[in-house]
């Protein structure tokens, strides 16, 4: 039986996030390299609308800070609220589970990258805006529904009633995606994040 040398790690060994992170570059980079040229604009390419955990940077900055599949954000949720997209990076999605806007954030405390600011408080939580559907919500084709205004966390602040009907209030509404989630019509309420 031969025996197999144990090779000790070099002091050149990387971490499996270290790994990680230079893949996705690689990968990145070989995608960038191999498209065709586009034309030339003046605007910037969009980046996907996703809805990312309380604290996030602007996206760009976010998908370079973060540490995909890192999940410390998201073990820390107590409501299982941060999910992981195809790429694994965190997402909340309010369909699934909203963000109960914690009283002391710990998603935003934990993050090893500072891809999430730390925040201090929940009044301090910018996710985006909900967006009320006009033609497809209930309440605006007469059917009395307010469960988006009674399912708010911050009712008054972020969403009212005017004359029976929801109204979203920008300055005021988290993006936490309550309404989102309580509502009995699916496609009636969305978040516009914030980046």
């Amino acid at each position: 039986m031969a025996d197999h040398p144990v090779q000790a790690q070099s002091a050149e060994a990387v971490s499996r996030q270290e790994f990680l992170r230079q893949g996705w570059q690689s990968l990145l980079s070989f995608v960038a390299e191999t498209l065709p040229d586009l034309p030339e604009t003046d605007e910037q390419p969009s980046l996907p609308q996703v809805l990312r955990p309380p604290g996030a940077l602007a996206e760009a900055d976010f998908l370079k800070a973060c540490e995909p599949f890192c999940n410390a954000c998201r073990d820390v949720c107590p409501r299982n609220a941060i999910f992981q997209d195809a790429f694994g990076f965190p997402v909340i999605q309010p369909e699934a589970s909203p963000c109960v806007m914690c009283f002391d954030v710990p998603c935003t405390q934990v993050c090893p990258t500072d891809a999430l600011t730390p925040l201090h408080s929940p009044h301090a939580i910018r996710l985006g805006t909900a967006v009320i559907e006009l033609t497809v919500c209930t309440a605006f084709q007469g059917s009395g529904c307010t469960t988006c205004y009674t399912s708010c966390p911050i009712p008054g602040q972020a969403i009212e009633l005017v004359e029976g009907l929801p109204q979203i209030i920008a300055e005021g509404c988290t993006g936490c995606g309550a309404c989102v989630y309580d509502c009995p019509t699916p496609t009636a309420l969305h978040i516009r994040p914030l980046s």
